[in-house]
């Protein structure tokens, strides 16, 4: 009985690590993407003034 309640312990735990490893993964991406669209957004930025002050 103790040794069934232990393995449960266990799965919660190893659960909530998954649990808290894979939202972390998520934000870094989150991150990753935000600044990819924020430097994207910087180049097209720089292209198109670029484009404009050349006659």
């Amino acid at each position: 009985m103790i040794q069934q309640l232990h393995f449960a312990e266990t799965i919660m735990v190893i659960l909530m690590e998954l649990v808290a490893v894979s939202t972390l993964m998520n934000i870094m991406v989150l991150n990753l993407i935000m600044v990819h669209i924020h430097l994207i957004m910087g180049a097209i930025n720089h292209m198109v003034g670029v484009a404009t002050i050349r006659p």
